[in-house]
């Protein structure tokens, strides 16, 4: 199976289990969608890091973030959730995975460049963080789009502590990877920070951006809808910092 034609049955089992997902709210069923494209995306990464080795496959993020938020999508959600909210949380991750995996089959970004010192762990740990705190932030961004749709006040605080602490571990994860990737950056070229990098710019635009919103949510300083909003503009900025990852476009068949 071609890297290409494993991305074609990801992107078409996502789509099918998004549209299943309005059909019924039974979440077992929709394990025979989610389960296969896990499986394949787990193969389609083997294939990126087997062409790549020893050298780092620097755009793999947006071809990754689908299935670390199909993990997620398998986790269960704690009971102090509305049903309601659950149903379209998991409809949304569904979405995200058929955005970003869609995303990466019009825009295949299938070169590698030749980074000398991508064959230390620091630059791996810099690829892989960068993408779980991606995934972290968009579960953040589904509870601000959530938390729009809510009628009272006591469902729009459960949906936003939910999207306060998806963006704990985001910024978390997203620091790391920053951290680390300036570290490997020093080590390999004399320099923390390398403008000419536009994954490194888009990175560092989207940690400010959530920077503030985590100080905005901890201080209280803007209502509640306010803050929603602001964790559902993260989908947009997430998009931007995606775009250096992709290619030119390309026919998905």
């Amino acid at each position: 199976m071609s890297a290409h034609f494993s991305l074609q049955c990801i992107t078409m089992l996502y789509f099918l289990g998004f549209c299943v997902s309005f059909v019924t709210k039974r979440k077992p069923l929709l394990f025979w969608f989610v389960v296969p494209a896990l499986l394949v995306h787990v193969y389609l990464i083997y294939l990126r890091y087997l062409a790549a080795w020893p050298l780092l496959p620097m755009y793999m993020s947006s071809l990754a973030v689908p299935m670390v938020l199909g993990i997620f999508w398998m986790f269960p959600q704690t009971s102090s959730v509305p049903f309601k909210q659950q149903i379209l949380f998991q409809r949304l991750l569904l979405l995200f995975c058929l955005l970003w995996s869609g995303l990466s089959l019009c825009f295949p970004k299938d070169f590698y460049l030749p980074f000398l010192q991508s064959n230390t762990w620091l630059a791996h740990i810099f690829l892989l963080t960068g993408i779980i705190g991606k995934a972290c932030l968009l579960c953040c961004a589904a509870w601000g789009i959530i938390s729009l749709t809510c009628n009272t006040q006591d469902e729009k605080r459960i949906c936003m502590t939910q999207s306060f602490n998806w963006s704990i571990w985001g910024f978390v994860f997203w620091t790391l990877s920053m951290f680390s990737g300036e570290v490997w950056s020093y080590l390999g070229w004399g320099t923390p920070v390398v403008w000419e990098d536009a994954v490194l710019t888009t990175t560092m635009a989207a940690w400010f951006y959530y920077g503030c919103y985590l100080h905005l949510h901890l201080t209280r300083s803007w209502k509640i809808g306010y803050r929603a909003c602001f964790a559902s503009f993260g989908l947009v900025i997430l998009l931007f910092a995606t775009l250096p990852d992709l290619g030119p476009l390309r026919s998905p068949f």
